[in-house]
């Protein structure tokens, strides 16, 4: 039989349980930035690019955050990365070649003083995203010389000469 102490008891022990769980994460979270994870953000490929990344870039520190496959710079997150995304599909949007690695550009983002990019050819798929409209072509690079470990799709950016014109037929 349950007495109304044990009833109390278990509630007590119930509340506490929680109030620990909370402490617990606000600990480990405090000055992580929330970083929102891509569905695919624990894949082992995406860990193996994390540790490539740079501790500064564009003169910030790297920040810890709170979702795998993710990393930021800056006090909020100025520079953020997302890996872990389907591959990206073809576009028509700009896409660019920087030190081995395609990206395709949010053309819609930068005109509101944000570019953001998604890696093209890779699977999975990183997204970068710059606040600010001034970024700096060498963390391009850093970025980009760190996507080594992702497998290559075969897709890769073309240029319209590239593109085979039907002849026109009199």
């Amino acid at each position: 039989m349950i007495t109304r102490w044990r009833v109390g008891a278990i509630a007590l022990a119930a509340v506490a349980a929680v109030a620990a769980g909370l402490v617990y994460w606000k600990f480990y979270n405090e000055g992580r930035l929330n970083i929102a994870g891509a569905p695919r953000g624990a894949d082992p490929r995406c860990e193996k690019v994390l540790k490539k990344l740079p501790r500064t870039l564009m003169g910030e520190e790297r920040r810890a955050t709170t979702n795998p496959g993710t990393a930021a710079w800056g006090d909020k997150g100025q520079v953020q990365l997302r890996c872990g995304l389907p591959p990206a599909p073809p576009s028509p949007n700009q896409c660019v070649r920087i030190s081995g690695a395609d990206w395709v550009l949010d053309e819609q983002q930068s005109g509101r003083g944000t570019w953001q990019a998604v890696s093209y050819g890779t699977d999975p798929a990183v997204q970068v995203l710059f606040r600010g409209t001034d970024t700096s072509g060498s963390a391009w690079v850093e970025v980009s010389e760190a996507l080594g470990p992702l497998k290559r799709t075969g897709n890769q950016c073309t240029d319209l000469g590239d593109v085979p014109l039907p002849s026109s037929a009199n």
